[in-house]
């Protein structure tokens, strides 16, 4: 499924059918509606699953439906394709691979409250699926999640039919490129995106040239702001993307700054997801990793929450004015993000224990409606950037927070 989203949309390239070019877009917004899942893919355990959180999402469906958005902004450049490629990338992808890359998930959870061989309500995979090893349930994912990353790197940025660039995402990167009539340029971005909100483009030219530099403004920003040279820009957002024409010297400085804010998104049960620009909020438990078989570097895990570490918590939240509820918190961003022992952004809050939310099948159970009521006393809690906890609940219950 997530490789064929693409097929029709590299069809209108030949067929120029309207009906081609709004499939994939009436496909996406489909499979979110029936089997959306918080971190931006769709549930597949083999078959699609459905939306309660604790449902499987393939490690292979995420690096090929990043690949699949890749193209579909190449071929439409309409921005909403970089949007839900970020919410994939950011947080999907690094969820289910180790921080040191020697062990993976065949498919991950939501809401993971542990990563065990038991019996759990997949639709067509074994009790291993969850855990953490070379390669579990089948061989697939071994093969394939090396793609995600370097596929996503080489098109952060793109050429444009009117002889410019084109940024699709932010990270830290170097882009060499030919522009204009001929003219090589060097992009250079410095960047803790997507953990701050600062983006700084440099540009090298061998001779001053008249090209567009085009940037990609998620939908989730609601002011965003861009200097060149130090002097502030307006500019018109078209389909998710800014235009920056002008004639271009060496030394340029471009500076974006796209401000994050908190937002909830809301669930079946009337249950929430915390985000802050592209990035989900998880509540990580305490992990313990036991090898169950396998060599190592490359053994295979099972993963437990430490002894009274805890997990059926709603949020005391102002659904309205989530910022209200949260402190945000940031550190320098480190050699591997996503680990969840030391985040470059994290948030503090309160919750309450909901003794009624209670383990189904191995799993976090359905979720209670909220608002939801309890005398249980009030707790801090640290949320976490979702892909840097591997057991976590992402899609929480909440009290009203009056």
């Amino acid at each position: 499924v997530a490789m064929a989203l693409k097929e029709p949309s590299l069809y209108y390239l030949v067929s120029g059918d309207t009906k081609h070019r709004d499939a994939a877009m009436k496909g996406i917004q489909s499979l979110m509606t029936y089997h959306g899942q918080l971190n931006g893919m769709f549930s597949g355990d083999e078959w699609l699953a459905g939306t309660h959180p604790s449902q499987g999402v393939e490690l292979c469906a995420v690096v090929e439906y990043m690949f699949t958005l890749e193209n579909l902004f190449r071929i439409y450049g309409e921005g909403i394709y970089g949007d839900i490629l970020e919410r994939v990338a950011f947080n999907a992808l690094p969820a289910t691979i180790s921080v040191d890359w020697t062990s993976h998930q065949y498919v991950q959870q939501v809401n993971q409250i542990k990563c065990t061989a038991e019996r759990r309500n997949w639709t067509e995979n074994r009790d291993d699926a969850n855990m953490f090893g070379l390669e579990p349930n089948f061989g697939c994912c071994t093969a394939n999640m090396h793609q995600g990353w370097p596929k996503f790197a080489a098109r952060l940025w793109m050429a444009t039919d009117d002889k410019g660039l084109v940024a699709l995402s932010y990270a830290p990167c170097k882009v060499h490129a030919v522009v204009a009539d001929g003219v090589i340029v060097d992009i250079t971005v410095d960047t803790a995106y997507p953990f701050a909100e600062k983006i700084n483009i440099a540009v090298s030219i061998d001779r001053n040239a008249e090209f567009p530099v085009k940037l990609r403004i998620p939908q989730w920003c609601e002011k965003p702001q861009i200097k060149v040279n130090g002097e502030i820009r307006d500019f018109m957002v078209v389909s998710g993307i800014i235009s920056l024409n002008r004639c271009w010297n060496n030394g340029d400085i471009i500076e974006l700054m796209l401000p994050m804010h908190l937002y909830v998104e809301h669930r079946s049960n009337n249950a929430v997801g915390v985000l802050r620009g592209p990035l989900l909020f998880a509540l990580p438990l305490e992990e313990v990793w036991s090898r169950r078989s396998g060599n190592l570097p490359f053994a295979n895990y099972e993963i437990l929450p430490k002894e009274n570490s805890k997990w059926n918590y709603a949020l005391r939240l102002d659904v309205g004015q989530p910022n209200t509820s949260f402190v945000v918190c940031e550190h320098p961003v480190g050699h591997q993000p996503f680990d969840a022992r030391q985040v470059p952004v994290f948030l503090k809050g309160k919750a309450c224990r909901i003794p009624q939310w209670i383990e189904e099948m191995n799993s976090a159970g359905t979720l209670p409606i909220s608002p939801v009521t309890t005398s249980e006393l009030t707790e801090d809690v640290t949320l976490v950037p979702y892909g840097s906890a591997r057991l976590r609940i992402a899609e929480f219950p909440f009290t009203e927070n009056k």
